[in-house]
């Protein structure tokens, strides 16, 4: 295995720079086992936040709720939790929902397959709506949502062009999302509530 090594100008450790297909041979190998979470980004590995009830729950429900829609409007698409998806050479985020097309493959579901990303944000926002949000437009994502629990409300953002996304929409939780991108995908929101 190849590791880009990047040296800093200024004293200090040196960053070791790893690749999407570095990572799956990590997880191919079990390197990362127990309660550790990570996420690739831009080439480095980071440790992902721990997932309490008000965040499991909302994704709990949503998954279910999202399956039901595709199924309601005959969509050969599924909705997955908790998958990494490569959105680059040095970019594998493992959002918490990905709707795509499925194909056998082994490794991170392919950028090109998703149509829909989605994050349950409770303490993540400005992450989920920052960086994150720029990575899903700048790799063609043609949908991306955020659902922002501590607000009352899901971020929907559609037509990704030159790094950004064009359109966006907030849906206060209690009314409906639709798709822009997928014809008759609706979902509602009040279930998202936390308790």
């Amino acid at each position: 295995m190849n590791v880009v090594l990047q040296t800093r100008a200024t004293e200090g450790p040196a960053l070791l720079r790893i690749t999407a297909a570095q990572v799956s041979v990590m997880v191919e190998a079990r390197a990362f086992t127990g309660d550790l979470g990570v996420e690739l980004r831009g080439g480095l590995l980071y440790q992902t936040n721990p997932l309490y009830v008000p965040h499991m729950g909302a994704k709990t429900r949503l998954l279910f709720a999202l399956a039901d829609a595709l199924q309601a409007i005959g969509s050969s698409l599924e909705a997955f939790c908790e998958g990494f998806v490569e959105l680059g050479e040095s970019e594998i985020p493992p959002p918490d929902f990905v709707v795509w097309g499925p194909i056998e493959v082994r490794g991170p579901v392919p950028g090109e397959r998703v149509r829909l990303l989605v994050e349950v944000s409770d303490a993540t926002l400005a992450d989920d709506l920052g960086r994150k949000r720029t990575l899903c437009a700048a790799a063609s994502v043609p949908e991306y949502w955020v659902v922002d629990l501590p607000g009352r409300a899901l971020h929907q953002h559609w037509a990704p062009a030159d790094g950004a996304y064009a359109r966006s929409a907030v849906v206060p939780f209690g009314g409906t999302v639709r798709s822009a991108t997928l014809e008759g995908l609706a979902v509602p929101t009040a279930f998202l509530n936390p308790v």
